[in-house]
């Protein structure tokens, strides 16, 4: 504890030390939010001691965090916080924008690959399909054994397949769980759409049926 709460005093020394005509950078900003997180868990700690044993630490005073504190609250004062605070904001969301458009790259080239898989289905193939913008699906279809089956909750996009028998009854439903968005199904025989059926709105349901 002594050695981290010198060291948290000397970083927050160091900072100060920072020209005050200068514009504030970004790592500097994320080096001020990290001292004052761990100062302020440092200070917490010393009090508690101090409270249980009667007296600081030895080597690490009470006076000595409070006065890194202070030092710190005044260097930020000084550098601006408002800028600060800009520049942490714009550093996360671009952060959250970096990972939102990587997760939509990598469910665009799975639906790339899914419909490339459609492509070589030969007329033999039944394929119920859901698709839409709804943030999840609730999903009932006909299996090839003559039963049914749910799948729930489904995202982004969902296809089944099977080799059916003449007389077999197909069906697909599909709800929208959500408040917003749209609910596509489809019944496909090889490459050709047989039955599709769209639905927008909040929880609304597509369905699609008919007998091979």
């Amino acid at each position: 504890m002594r050695a981290t709460t010198l060291l948290l005093c000397l970083l927050a020394a160091a900072l100060i030390g920072v020209r005050a005509d200068e514009p504030i950078t970004l790592r500097e900003c994320q080096q001020l939010e990290a001292a004052a997180s761990e100062l302020g868990t440092e200070h917490k700690r010393l009090i508690a001691v101090w409270l249980e044993e009667g007296s600081p630490p030895y080597g690490a005073s009470s006076e000595a965090v409070e006065t890194a504190r202070e030092k710190y609250d005044a260097a930020l004062d000084e550098r601006n916080t408002d800028a600060c605070l800009k520049l942490l904001w714009a550093a996360r969301n671009a952060e959250a924008k970096r990972n939102t458009d990587k997760l939509n790259a990598d469910v665009e080239q799975l639906k790339k690959n899914m419909r490339a898989a459609w492509a070589r289905d030969d007329a033999s193939t039944i394929r119920y399909i859901v698709t839409g913008t709804a943030c999840s699906f609730s999903v009932t279809y006909a299996t090839e054994n003559g039963g049914s089956a749910q799948k729930n909750p489904v995202q982004s996009m969902w296809s089944y397949s099977f080799r059916p028998k003449r007389g077999d009854h197909l069906y697909i439903s599909a709800g929208n769980n959500c408040d917003t968005g749209s609910v596509h199904v489809e019944i496909r025989v090889g490459n050709k759409v047989v039955r599709s059926t769209d639905s927008d709105g909040a929880y609304v349901n597509a369905s699609a049926n008919g007998t091979y």
